[in-house]
Protein backbone atom coordinates (compact mmCIF):
# COMPACT_ATOMS: atom_id res chain seq x y z
CA UNK A 1 0.00 0.00 0.00
CA UNK A 2 1.44 3.55 -1.10
CA UNK A 3 0.65 6.52 1.02
CA UNK A 4 0.27 9.49 -0.64
CA UNK A 5 1.95 12.34 1.04
CA UNK A 6 0.35 15.54 -0.09
CA UNK A 7 1.79 18.98 0.93
CA UNK A 8 -0.77 21.55 2.39
CA UNK A 9 -1.96 23.98 0.19
CA UNK A 10 -0.62 27.82 1.43
CA UNK A 11 -2.52 30.02 2.70
CA UNK A 12 -1.96 32.89 0.19
CA UNK A 13 -0.53 32.59 -3.10
CA UNK A 14 2.91 33.98 -4.22
CA UNK A 15 1.65 36.78 -5.84
CA UNK A 16 -0.92 37.38 -3.59
CA UNK A 17 1.68 37.79 -1.45
CA UNK A 18 4.43 40.07 -3.77
CA UNK A 19 1.15 41.63 -3.75
CA UNK A 20 1.10 41.98 0.17
CA UNK A 21 4.82 43.11 0.24
CA UNK A 22 4.34 45.99 -2.47
CA UNK A 23 1.50 47.29 -0.47
CA UNK A 24 3.42 47.41 2.59
CA UNK A 25 6.91 49.12 0.85
CA UNK A 26 4.26 51.49 -0.68
CA UNK A 27 3.18 52.41 2.06
CA UNK A 28 -0.41 51.80 2.02
CA UNK A 29 -0.68 49.59 4.63
CA UNK A 30 0.08 52.66 6.67
CA UNK A 31 -2.80 54.41 8.55
CA UNK A 32 -1.11 57.92 7.66
CA UNK A 33 -1.46 57.18 3.92
CA UNK A 34 -4.48 55.68 4.08
CA UNK A 35 -6.06 58.78 5.61
CA UNK A 36 -4.35 61.16 3.70
CA UNK A 37 -4.80 58.96 0.30
CA UNK A 38 -8.72 59.18 1.13
CA UNK A 39 -8.75 62.77 2.11
CA UNK A 40 -6.88 64.10 -0.62
CA UNK A 41 -9.38 62.00 -2.95
CA UNK A 42 -12.70 63.01 -1.41
CA UNK A 43 -11.07 66.86 -1.82
CA UNK A 44 -10.36 66.13 -5.59
CA UNK A 45 -13.99 64.51 -6.24
CA UNK A 46 -15.81 67.23 -4.25
CA UNK A 47 -13.50 70.67 -3.32
CA UNK A 48 -13.50 69.69 -0.20
CA UNK A 49 -13.46 67.11 3.03
CA UNK A 50 -16.78 65.44 2.70
CA UNK A 51 -17.85 64.89 7.04
CA UNK A 52 -18.70 61.65 6.38
CA UNK A 53 -15.69 60.37 5.10
CA UNK A 54 -14.02 62.26 8.00
CA UNK A 55 -16.39 60.31 10.21
CA UNK A 56 -15.19 57.56 9.00
CA UNK A 57 -11.80 57.75 8.82
CA UNK A 58 -12.16 58.54 12.42
CA UNK A 59 -14.12 55.90 13.14
CA UNK A 60 -11.50 53.69 11.48
CA UNK A 61 -8.04 54.77 12.84
CA UNK A 62 -8.74 57.14 15.19
CA UNK A 63 -9.96 60.89 16.21
CA UNK A 64 -6.03 61.70 16.64
CA UNK A 65 -4.76 60.06 13.29
CA UNK A 66 -7.13 62.14 11.06
CA UNK A 67 -6.93 65.45 13.03
CA UNK A 68 -3.01 65.37 12.74
CA UNK A 69 -3.06 64.42 8.57
CA UNK A 70 -5.81 66.84 8.14
CA UNK A 71 -3.60 69.23 9.78
CA UNK A 72 -0.44 68.39 7.98
CA UNK A 73 -2.28 68.84 4.69
CA UNK A 74 -3.94 71.92 5.78
CA UNK A 75 -0.03 72.95 6.52
CA UNK A 76 1.44 71.61 3.38
CA UNK A 77 -1.12 73.42 1.11
CA UNK A 78 -1.03 77.37 3.50
CA UNK A 79 3.01 76.27 2.11
CA UNK A 80 2.20 76.12 -1.30
CA UNK A 81 -0.08 79.13 -1.38
CA UNK A 82 2.53 81.26 0.60
CA UNK A 83 4.78 80.45 -2.81
CA UNK A 84 2.70 81.09 -5.07
CA UNK A 85 1.54 84.68 -3.44
CA UNK A 86 5.08 85.70 -2.95
CA UNK A 87 5.82 84.97 -6.77
CA UNK A 88 2.70 86.19 -8.15
CA UNK A 89 4.30 89.37 -5.81
CA UNK A 90 7.48 89.23 -7.27
CA UNK A 91 6.20 88.98 -10.82
CA UNK A 92 4.02 92.18 -10.90
CA UNK A 93 6.96 94.21 -9.42
CA UNK A 94 9.40 93.53 -12.23
CA UNK A 95 6.27 94.24 -14.54
CA UNK A 96 5.42 97.51 -12.61
CA UNK A 97 9.45 98.50 -12.95
CA UNK A 98 9.04 97.18 -16.57
CA UNK A 99 6.03 99.34 -17.56
CA UNK A 100 7.84 102.49 -16.02
CA UNK A 101 11.48 101.81 -17.92
CA UNK A 102 9.01 101.52 -21.20
CA UNK A 103 7.26 104.86 -20.22
CA UNK A 104 10.31 106.21 -19.69
CA UNK A 105 9.67 107.05 -16.06
CA UNK A 106 12.70 104.72 -15.09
Amino acid sequence: MRLHLHRKPPTTTHSQDMNNQNMTNLGLNDPDRVCENTIKQCQKENGRLMVSTSNYLKRMYGDEQVIKVIRRLQKRRDRANNYQNKDSKDFKHLLDILSEKMNGNG
